[in-house]
């Protein structure tokens, strides 16, 4: 992920080749895995930039 390009925070997506298939109607979600250790940072930067909104942080599987 390009936000955690500048950082030492290791990550991995999971669900990028399903955008191929689903075109953009926006159905299918993305899942970024983080170390346990990274994910209150994490977290953080993706509200902080809104990139996690407030609905999502509340389906957010810990």
């Amino acid at each position: 992920m390009k936000l955690l390009k500048n950082t030492r925070i290791e990550s991995a997506m999971f669900g990028t080749h399903s955008k191929f298939i689903e075109g953009s109607i926006s159905v299918t979600h993305h899942c970024m895995m983080v170390l346990d250790e990274d994910y209150d940072v994490v977290r953080a930067l993706l509200v902080g930039t809104e990139i996690l909104d407030f609905k999502e942080q509340m389906n957010t599987f810990l």
